[in-house]
């Protein structure tokens, strides 16, 4: 495995600094701050990082801000996308982005993910922290209760 991860216009990305951008927000609730041009393989280290944090806590959500994304999916990403949202944790809360571009690839990503009832769109990341967290305990709470500490690490 490759210690960077090339972003969509070829840049090296430290795959550490991938794996940064995933927190713990509060007892299982997990953030994955997405990337300015990223890529199905960077969001596959995220949220493979995000499952990592996640499972120390048995019930866990997922939020996903897009505040920083500035490119639609890739194939890649959306199938890594459409797959985990199936079959990780109990909720994924996600933040809509900023550009009014972004906003428009949302709703046609969010058509497809908004079938899904354990998928909720919020306009900020204070709501979608709360909608996670409300999901983890109406789940049966974090079974594991852990401080969260800076940098995601428990």
């Amino acid at each position: 495995m490759s210690d960077t991860i090339d972003n969509r216009r070829g840049e090296p990305i430290a795959r550490t600094d991938v794996r940064a951008r995933v927190s713990v927000q509060a007892p299982g609730v997990i953030l994955i701050r997405e990337l300015p041009e990223s890529t199905g393989a960077i969001y596959g280290a995220m949220v493979e990082r995000a499952r990592e944090l996640g499972e120390e806590f048995g019930n866990y959500a997922t939020v996903v801000d897009l505040a920083e994304a500035t490119v639609r999916p890739d194939r890649d990403m959306m199938d890594i996308l459409m797959r985990t949202t199936k079959s990780m944790g109990c909720h994924w809360a996600i933040v809509e982005a900023k550009s009014m571009m972004m906003r428009v690839v949302l709703q046609f990503v969010g058509g497809r993910l908004g079938v899904m009832p354990h998928v909720s769109f919020h306009a900020s990341l204070e709501e979608a922290v709360a909608a996670a967290s409300e999901a983890v305990e109406q789940a049966g709470g974090a079974t594991r209760s852990q401080s969260v500490s800076e940098g995601g690490e428990l």
